[in-house]
């Protein structure tokens, strides 16, 4: 019971829980175009968040992204997120990212080219037709993205 305890102090103590914000900036995109993986800088309303935060291509097409996590806090053998944020910052984030990325082909058989795509399929091989590599570097060009969460108060 006591550990427990001490880990619920020790997580009241250093996970940050931001409120909802008005407004998402993501930049500061570092890329590597091989394995379509990287990093972010996360502001809410203006105030940037650290550290980044990595994203990757998922198995569904999408970019996924995730938070710093504490490892094994007090000793316990878990892992808690650095931050938490909301539904709608988090549904802001997929937005941005979707926006900027498009989406991939998913992991499994692909129909319309007749191909099983596996997590060692070339990333190439996966972009659609109206998406490419060159022309998600050009959206990266613009250094900074923003999302407006709709107001839910």
């Amino acid at each position: 019971m006591t550990k427990d305890r001490d880990l619920q102090g020790w997580l009241k103590s250093n996970v940050i829980s931001y409120p909802e914000p008005k407004l998402i900036s993501l930049s500061e995109f570092e890329v590597d175009w091989v394995e379509l993986k990287g990093d972010f800088v996360l502001a809410l309303d203006s105030v940037r968040i650290e550290p980044k935060i990595r994203f990757s291509l998922d198995s569904n097409g999408l970019m996924k992204y995730w938070v710093p996590m504490h490892h094994s806090p007090v000793g316990v053998p878990a892992s808690y997120p650095a931050f938490e944020l909301t539904d709608a910052t988090q549904d802001a984030i997929n937005r941005v990212l979707e926006g900027i990325f498009g989406r991939f082909r998913a992991l499994g058989l692909n129909k319309d080219i007749g191909r099983l795509i596996t997590s060692d399929t070339p990333i190439l091989e996966r972009v659609f037709e109206n998406n490419s590599l060159e022309l998600i570097r050009k959206r990266l060009g613009a250094q900074k993205f923003s999302a407006i969460l709709p107001n839910t108060t």
